[in-house]
């Protein structure tokens, strides 16, 4: 009986994680083709062939759902970033890696875009908390990456780096996304002045950025 017992449980624990992944794909597709007002926790079960209460069962509210997309997908681009500054040589090589996969995956830089407001409405203490551990994770490698490779001047000058780099990207992805009425009006040429193009905003700012961090934190 207990065998039988344990192969059952072994079991359910498998299906659970298997729709737990249905359902974090499900939603990492929705939030990135569509605006985040339109997903709902229907529309992903629905995605994830999951039944409908499914979702708010594992992971509560849509806000918690994002940001456990945003947090897994940052945490690793993060780490992805840090390992390839170590052979950066210079601000313009550094920057190239900081923006190439942003650029490259539109998933990172809306989910950049489209994180502050779901954080601010989070319900639970600890789904902050377990966001916020995982980009200060992967923040650190980065500020470690910076100082060790030069191009930073110290850990504090690094660490401030990081902040900006974040901050710059959510605004710059907001401002240059390419949907809704604001982007149809930006379609007209009587308005190409103002409008943004993402990568090449975004590399410039960083290595103006990274210039800044050469120069020595103030004490």
């Amino acid at each position: 009986m207990g065998l039988i017992d344990r192969g059952r449980r072994a079991r359910a624990k498998q299906a659970r994680a298997e729709r737990e992944a249905a359902i974090l794909d499900a939603a990492r597709h929705l939030f990135t083709v569509q605006p985040f007002d339109e997903v709902s926790l229907e529309t992903v079960a629905k995605r994830a062939k999951v039944p409908q209460g499914t979702p708010s069962m594992y992971f509560g509210g849509k806000d918690e759902l994002f940001m456990r997309v945003a947090g897994e997908a940052l945490e690793a681009w993060l780490g992805r970033v840090a390992t390839e500054l170590e052979g950066a040589k210079d601000a313009a090589g550094a920057a190239s890696v900081c923006t190439r996969e942003l650029v490259e995956d539109e998933t990172l830089a809306r989910l950049l875009g489209t994180m502050h407001q779901p954080l601010e409405r989070l319900a639970e203490l600890s789904a902050a908390t377990l966001f916020h551990e995982r980009i200060a994770e992967g923040s650190a490698a980065i500020a470690e990456a910076l100082v060790a490779s030069g191009l930073a001047a110290d850990r504090e000058a690094a660490d401030a780096f990081v902040r900006r780099f974040l901050a710059v990207v959510a605004g710059l992805e907001q401002a240059s996304r390419e949907r809704g009425v604001r982007w149809q009006c930006l379609a007209d040429s009587r308005f190409s002045r103002i409008k943004l193009d993402f990568g090449r905003e975004t590399e410039r700012v960083v290595v103006g950025l990274l210039e800044l961090a050469r120069e020595p934190s103030e004490a």
